[in-house]
């Protein structure tokens, strides 16, 4: 069904429109990449954004005026760190300046506050940690700016399971199950076996240490990087493999490690590339740096070549003993065994009256799981069980539903698996019928307007629109007007007042037969006509990117980029340096980019005449 495709789509609004596609709460745009997940630099913005923050909210200054915007998660794990970047010198992501944003849960017309940060010192970027979460319920984020600013940003998300406290020996480390990004909030312990690294490592003694292990699943490559929560921290970390297997720490052969930081006693400039983040990467050659910063240092070293069958350890020692934390990174081709949350959800009849059964397909290979934790929705019956394989489930209502199943293995190891699906109703179903004016197939830079017809619908319709960042109009109305730049699919969804829901989808393909004409002769004498040269589009035609204009001599004349084709104000006017030029053939280049992309290039001689 292509509605259950639709719900993991993500909607990216990457140019300034006359009100943005996520303008209110009810039409936020869905993250659906939430672990780990940044957005291009600029790929959101609140240009046009009209005030939406409710009352009761935590610490936004300017709450009554802000433009905001807002985004949507469905949460797989229980913690999530937010970050939008603007204006920032250190983590640019775009033009915004002051930024700042609210967590929410609960629905759109009773979300309830759970954090919130506004940037009061300017640095153009804010950063919280929120939780604990509920995998599988959604929650809202909406951003806006101090002083009513607008502006371009970058939004990150990562959704993870709660931080743990390091241990500072091998032997009782925590055994990593995945690669999900790991935060440890403060370091302070050095352990209490104090010979663990061996003296042939670049590191000295232990200080405030961590320690890490896994065990490879999968074949591939191992990157990593180790972010200082104290900015001037220095970080050193060396990497394992346990040829004895991962509970014998005992038998260990180092295959990295790096030490690089400070050259005491020397300007900063000299051993800045050795300060930050840490770690490895697919670009470095060097398999250990020495402490201090050394000729082509930088505080990483390569990659690892990870094996299947294989275990590793990580030792992490934070040699300035602030007592902070980190955050670790792990990237590659390679995978960590662990135990994987996983269910199929079969319904015992086809309306949302009918019971659902669970079937439980989680997985552990090395260790057995020890705890199960179902969240079926508040309208669920039973809306949650903690237990291998719930009884069946019953829905109270019809509409998008969204369950989670976390698991937790006797070694520590957490997942957590996240199922969308409808509960469809059967009584006079709802549906709706997409239709296309004046045809679904159309001429490149023509408009069409697309209608969704509801029948069977109690009480008011709501429309939601694919791909939203299309849409000229209103975009949560029954009928739409666009002009499509491509051949693409739209789809329309529709839900009632009872929770019913449908869709219906239209392929609208596109003709190009986009062409330019210019002019062969122009008078700029002022009257009103003619008095530019500019290239006149018959149809499709977004910008003209480059207008060159030369004498007969090969000297340029004019040049002009980013005009609007065939606007008469814009081109060239008649004249050099402020002075008018001859009558005289003059000889003309020009790139002319359509609304599909395409970049046609026009020349040819144009007639001044006066």
């Amino acid at each position: 069904m292509r509605l259950f495709l639709l719900l993991n789509l993500i909607i990216f609004s990457v140019t300034a429109i006359a009100q943005p596609s996520n303008d209110v709460c009810n039409t936020a745009t869905e993250l659906t990449n939430i672990s780990n997940f940044c957005s291009d630099y600029g790929a959101y913005n609140n240009f046009g954004a009209k005030p939406s923050i409710p009352n009761s909210n935590i610490c936004i200054p300017n709450d009554a005026t802000a433009k905001d915007v807002w985004f949507k998660f469905v949460a797989i794990a229980n913690y999530v760190n937010l970050v939008v970047n603007g204006k920032s010198p250190n983590n640019p992501g775009g033009t915004l300046m002051s930024p700042q944003f609210l967590l929410y849960s609960g629905a759109c017309n009773a979300l309830v506050d759970i954090d919130c940060i506004s940037d009061a010192f300017q640095n153009n970027n804010v950063e919280i940690f929120a939780g604990p979460l509920t995998p599988g319920q959604t929650y809202y984020i909406n951003v806006s700016a101090r002083n009513d600013n607008v502006g371009t940003f970058q939004l990150c998300i990562n959704n993870y399971n709660q931080n743990f406290v390091p241990d500072g020996d091998c032997p009782t480390s925590r055994k990593l199950c995945d690669k999900s990004t790991v935060f440890i909030d403060a370091v302070f312990d050095p352990g209490k076996i104090t010979n663990e690294i061996p003296n042939f490592t670049c590191i000295g003694n232990e200080k405030a240490s961590s320690w890490f292990r896994w065990t490879c699943s999968k074949s591939g490559t191992l990157t990593l990087k180790l972010s200082p929560t104290k900015l001037d921290d220095d970080l050193d970390f060396a990497v394992f493999e346990l040829t004895g297997g991962i509970d014998d720490c005992a038998s260990k052969r180092m295959i990295r490690c790096c030490a690089s930081g400070e050259n005491v006693g020397e300007p900063y400039e000299l051993w800045k590339q050795c300060t930050g983040p840490t770690g490895m990467n697919l670009t470095s050659t060097d398999e250990q740096e020495q402490p201090g910063c050394g000729n082509g240092n930088d505080s990483y070293v390569k990659y690892i070549d990870m094996e299947e069958g294989k275990s590793y350890a990580l030792f992490v020692n934070n040699f300035s003993k602030s007592g902070k934390g980190y955050t670790m990174e792990f990237g590659g081709t390679g995978e960590f065994l662990g135990a994987r949350a996983n269910f199929d959800v079969i319904p015992d009849g086809t309306c949302f009256e009918d019971s659902l059964t669970f079937i439980n397909k989680s997985i552990a290979p090395t260790d057995p799981i020890v705890d199960y934790k179902w969240n079926f929705g508040n309208a669920a019956n039973p809306n949650s069980y903690n237990d291998a394989n719930p009884p069946k489930v019953k829905y109270a209502s019809p509409g998008y539903k969204s369950v989670s199943l976390t698991i937790t293995s006797k070694d520590g190891c957490v997942d957590t698996y996240v199922k969308n699906f409808v509960a469809q109703c059967c009584v006079d179903p709802l549906s709706v019928d997409l239709t296309v004016n004046p045809s679904d197939v159309v001429l490149l830079g023509d408009k069409i307007t697309l209608n969704g017809i509801v029948t069977n619908a109690v009480g008011s319709v709501k429309y939601e629109w694919i791909p939203a960042n299309l849409i000229q109009e209103c975009f949560t109305c029954p009928s739409v007007s666009l002009i499509p730049v491509k051949d693409d699919i739209f789809h329309v969804l529709v839900e009632d007042n009872k929770g019913c829901i449908a869709e219906d989808s239209i392929e609208i393909r596109i003709v190009d037969i986009t062409d330019v004409v210019a002019p062969n002769i122009f008078s700029p004498n002022y009257d009103g006509i003619n008095d530019y040269f500019n290239i006149f589009p018959n149809r499709g035609a977004k910008t003209i990117k480059k207008l060159l204009v030369f004498n007969r001599w090969g000297a340029c004349v004019y040049e002009g980029s980013n005009l609007r084709p065939g606007n008469d104000g814009e081109g060239w006017d008649g004249t050099f340096k402020g002075k008018e030029c001859n009558p005289d053939v003059y000889v003309y280049y020009s790139e002319v980019e359509f609304l599909n992309g395409r970049i046609q290039i026009v020349k040819g001689s144009i007639t001044l005449v006066r």
